[in-house]
């Protein structure tokens, strides 16, 4: 059976729905090649995400209703019973489609992915786009999950639903299954620490002690004549509290930023100082 809906439509859904569901936004509009394009590429969309590109290929799932298919009265596949879904992979003696992918995931891994609906009609797709779950509930195969195609037959990628066993046939072999969050959720939202890791931690501990040292110094030089420390943190954190300033490229624990700034506004207010912190974050090599 057919799902009433075209693969054009489902593209769109799933990239708009994709998109507006994240906190970071990519850095280019999405890239659809053309149709001579794509014969060369492989892929019918590339969104370019704050840390890197990744690559769809979008499928419409033929939606199988009868017993009499090869997966049941034949194979009779665990996990799988009617209905299902076949994900049609374009057969090698018309497209190289599938070799292009494989292709191009091998110097993009974890970023290329036959992506294939759920939505077995209409009325659940157009309920998926309001919801804004189409992409959610959307299968996701990297194409080196099923491998190079046997043969110039027709192949397809058997499942249920967004859970559940897959297939990749007409020979059957049990496929990977990936969950679409996973997949590229730190793609979109990279921890801020994970290119840094512990680094970051270490380092923040390294300035915290060198401005509380700093502080320590500096009311000692200015005397009991002026607010005491805890008064100029609170000042200066009631301030940040309604503003956004200093915005460090490392997001600093919030304790550290009000020390940071308080420093920095008695050695300017009190000293006629200008209070700087310089910290390389390039490798650094042992001495």
């Amino acid at each position: 059976m057919k799902t009433g809906y075209t693969e054009f439509s489902y593209g769109y859904a799933f990239t708009e729905n994709l998109i507006s569901s994240q906190v970071s936004p990519p850095i280019n509009a999405p890239y659809f090649p053309n149709l001579q394009q794509e014969a060369t590429l492989g892929y019918d969309i590339r969104i370019d995400l704050p840390t890197s590109p990744i690559f769809f290929q979008f499928k419409i799932p033929e939606r199988m209703v009868r017993t009499t298919a090869a997966e049941i009265s034949k194979y009779a596949l665990p996990g799988i019973s009617i209905p299902f879904f076949r994900m049609p992979l374009m057969e090698s003696r018309f497209s190289s489609q599938h070799d292009h992918l494989l292709t191009l995931e091998a110097s993009n891994p974890a970023r290329v992915y036959y992506c294939c609906s759920t939505a077995p009609d209409l009325r659940r797709f157009n309920a998926d786009y309001l919801d804004k779950q189409v992409h959610n509930h959307s299968l996701i195969v990297p194409p080196s999950f099923i491998g190079p195609l046997p043969d110039h037959k027709k192949h397809n990628v058997v499942f249920t639903g967004i859970s559940g066993p897959l297939y990749f046939c007409s020979e059957p072999r049990e496929v990977e299954r990936r969950q679409l969050k996973e997949a590229i959720s730190f793609l979109f939202d990279p921890p801020r620490e994970d290119a840094l890791g512990e680094e970051v931690k270490v380092r923040s501990e390294k300035i915290d002690d060198v401005i509380d040292k700093a502080l320590t110094d500096l009311l000692a030089i200015i005397g009991d004549r002026h607010m005491a420390l805890d008064e100029w943190l609170t000042r200066v954190q009631t301030r940040l509290a309604a503003t956004q300033e200093f915005a460090p490229r490392i997001d600093f624990p919030e304790q550290l930023r009000v020390k940071i700034i308080a420093a920095r506004e008695i050695a300017r207010s009190m000293l006629g100082l200008e209070f700087l912190i310089a910290q390389n974050y390039a490798q650094e090599s042992n001495p």
